[in-house]
């Protein structure tokens, strides 16, 4: 065992966070701090496995000098779940290379199509089934409307066949993972989202700083960036017929749609500069 008095520890994902916390506790780090994206319990989970989580972190709980929260939503449920947790918090956006996210209207060329985009990995937290349902629907109202993808997983080839099945191939692109992904939102008219569980999504500050308006379920930390009838529409997780009626809202009221398009965002929290320098801060007061 060493004492590194001037070190600090600083982690991220859920698993190893707890790993790396208590490996600097034994190796005898004196400041261990978190970054929570969503904690690793939620109501998503088999009563079991919330339990295991929740516990896991009860107990890291006892050794974590600092939590970093990227929303508020995080903020309120550690203030409630564990102990000490409203004494030892900061609540620091999670940052974007803003640069690359020029304003969609400077690069978006005109289109006989209303695109509806999204960027996620193919997992169940995603949800894509749920936007792809309530896409389904609105193109029975709204034969415009297209839907790209970006992103990749475990359950592409489920998706694919889905796509087949309903005749979509046409109608959905699937870009698998880009690394120009700002040159592909920028021929979006709206950003998607239909997770059942966030942290607080960087790519739904991407797309505000392209200007796109967002249409999502209201989970994590959702609301800290999108405003309902201001810069997005929110429903409740799981409400796909609101999330089509929403899509089908957004792609024939030009008005509503300039307005959540037009939105003057603060995004000054989610830029490089700031983040660095609310991290700065908080290492020099620990």
């Amino acid at each position: 065992k060493k004492n590194y008095p001037n070190l600090i520890v600083h982690t991220h994902s859920t698993k190893a966070g707890y790993l790396g916390r208590w490996a600097a506790w034994f190796a005898g780090v004196k400041q261990r701090v978190h970054t929570i994206h969503g904690f690793g319990f939620h109501e998503h989970q088999s009563w079991l496995g919330y339990s295991i989580a929740y516990m896991l972190e009860l107990l890291t709980n006892a050794i974590t000098s600092h939590y970093v929260c990227v929303s508020s939503k995080d903020v309120a449920t550690g203030i409630r779940l564990l102990p000490f947790f409203s004494k030892k918090y900061s609540l620091i956006r999670a940052a974007i290379d803003e640069q690359r996210f020029i304003p969609a209207q400077l690069a978006k060329t005109p289109s006989e199509h209303f695109i509806f985009g999204t960027v996620a990995c193919f997992k169940k937290q995603k949800n894509l089934f749920d936007l792809l349902h309530a896409f389904d629907y609105a193109y029975t109202k709204n034969n415009a409307l297209r839907l790209e993808i970006i992103g990749d997983g475990s359950l592409r080839s489920q998706i694919e066949q889905w796509i087949e099945d309903h005749n979509l191939t046409q109608q959905i692109k699937l870009h698998g993972w880009q690394s120009d992904v700002p040159t592909i939102m920028q021929k979006w008219d709206v950003f998607a989202l239909s997770s059942l569980w966030e942290g607080l999504p960087c790519a739904i500050v991407e797309a505000r700083f392209l200007k796109l308006p967002v249409i999502a379920y209201n989970v994590g930390g959702m609301s800290d960036i999108i405003s309902h009838g201001n810069n997005g529409l929110l429903y409740n997780p799981l409400d796909r017929s609101g999330l089509a009626k929403g899509m089908l809202t957004l792609s024939k009221d030009k008005n509503l749609y300039s307005i959540l398009r037009n939105h003057p965002d603060n995004l000054k929290p989610f830029t490089t500069k700031e983040m660095v320098k609310e991290h700065t801060a908080l290492y020099q007061s620990l």
